[in-house]
């Protein structure tokens, strides 16, 4: 077993199976726990319905138990699934923490997936699924990252197949979760007043097979799509629903802390670029956003890929009349290429510099996003620099930005998909 201090408060726990044990300790009131897999759609298209069924009984509570438990408690139980993981959670008052966590790991190792109940749970994936497919957002999300990742692992795995989750054997359900929940991809996390040796001893009570050799995931390299640029989607609405997207790199890239001060620049804040243009000044929309979402590729032993590859998306996201299609199309297509033309003040820059530093440490002042954040920061193999975060983003220089700028932000690489009136 191996344990190391990356910061105050924080241990890393890998023992001799592979299973890694992440602990921050906190002096809260409330605890927050969270199983995760190295494992998600892109190794393999059920991963959604997997994470669905373990939430169907074990070899000693049934589902009606799991349900129970999770009320009493007052507290919450989630989960979901991501390109390259799936994330378990809970968050307790701290006298239930420790039975949270027995919960939890007892649904990742000793799951029945009983054959009724995943019939079930097949029909209530499919309502999800029908769901997702009428939000707006989520039409232009699964869109551009098709376009953007076209005939590639990352891009076919945006959206569920219904047709394999249909025809998925309940034989066929078992030895994925076999094969994909084992210690070696598992990780657990927990945040807030915890006592290191309670929590080795349920982690050792369930999670006691040996070590296994583990089959890596070889992505083929990416290259960045042809045209067409502009995507428009007919849609009985009243509105248009804009999505401008452009390829980016992983958290463990350089340009990754330049791209994040840049996103926020553009439109993460009310402050930010494009909300002072298109909302403030011109009042053409509500509300213009921009998001920075990396794709968790990293860790060697799951996934081999080269990081200097495009993976994750820089997206702006708005929606708004249709008389306003050009002007607001004309904002953000003028504003990204001004971080190619100019560099920016270094007033800019600081209070982007600020509203990043500051988001995550509130983020971390409670234990569910201090959870997830660290549980993201192990998928993508940074743990060792997650407390480095506040000198990477201050390190920034308005001449790293415009570099970088000049390598993602320029209008040949924009892709935009609308959705618009019929």
């Amino acid at each position: 077993m191996e344990c190391d201090q990356s910061e105050p408060g924080l241990s890393r726990i890998v023992l001799d199976n592979g299973l890694t044990i992440l602990i921050q300790k906190k002096n809260t009131k409330s605890t927050s726990f969270g199983v995760g897999l190295r494992f998600g759609c892109v190794h393999q298209p059920a991963a959604h319905l997997i994470e669905h069924l373990l939430f169907k009984g074990t070899t000693a509570r049934t589902y009606k138990d799991i349900n129970l438990q999770a009320v009493r408690w007052g507290g919450s139980l989630d989960a979901f699934t991501d390109f390259f993981s799936t994330f378990y959670v809970t968050k307790n008052l701290n006298r239930y923490a420790y039975d949270a966590l027995d919960l939890l790991c007892d649904m990742i190792t000793n799951s029945t997936i009983p054959l009724q109940e995943m019939e079930y749970e097949k029909r209530v994936l499919l309502e999800e699924i029908k769901m997702r497919s009428e939000e707006p957002e989520s039409i232009l999300m699964d869109t551009l990252y098709k376009r953007l990742y076209p005939n590639h692992l990352l891009g076919n795995a945006v959206l569920d197949n219904r047709q394999l989750i249909c025809s998925i054997n309940h034989s066929e359900a078992l030895e994925i979760y076999h094969q994909f929940y084992v210690p070696e991809r598992t990780i657990v996390i927990g945040v807030g007043n915890i006592d290191e040796k309670a929590v080795l001893a349920i982690v050792k009570k369930y999670f006691h097979k040996p070590s296994r050799p583990i089959d890596e995931l070889a992505i083929p390299p990416l290259a960045y799509p042809s045209p067409p640029r502009r995507i428009i989607i007919p849609r009985t609405n009243c509105q248009i629903h804009l999505m401008v997207g452009l390829g980016a790199v992983p958290c463990t890239h350089a340009d990754y802390y330049p791209l994040r001060v840049l996103s926020a620049t553009l439109g993460e804040n009310i402050n930010s670029r494009l909300y002072e243009r298109a909302r403030e000044k011109q009042g053409l929309v509500y509300n213009i956003t921009s998001h920075y979402n990396t794709m968790r590729s990293s860790w060697q032993s799951v996934l081999k890929t080269d990081c200097s590859q495009w993976h994750g998306i820089l997206r702006i996201y708005t929606r708004f009349s249709p008389r306003n299609l050009t002007p607001v199309e004309t904002i953000i297509k003028e504003e990204l290429e001004r971080f190619t033309q100019k560099k920016i003040s270094e007033k800019e820059l600081l209070i982007s510099q600020q509203k990043l530093v500051g988001e995550r440490k509130l983020a971390t002042l409670g234990t569910f996003r201090h959870m997830h954040l660290l549980f993201t920061a192990e998928i993508n193999d940074t743990i060792g620099e997650f407390d480095e975060f506040d000198n990477k983003i201050y390190a920034v220089t308005p001449t790293g930005l415009l570099e970088v700028a000049r390598k993602y932000s320029y209008p040949a690489k924009h892709i935009s998909v609308i959705l618009k009136p019929e």
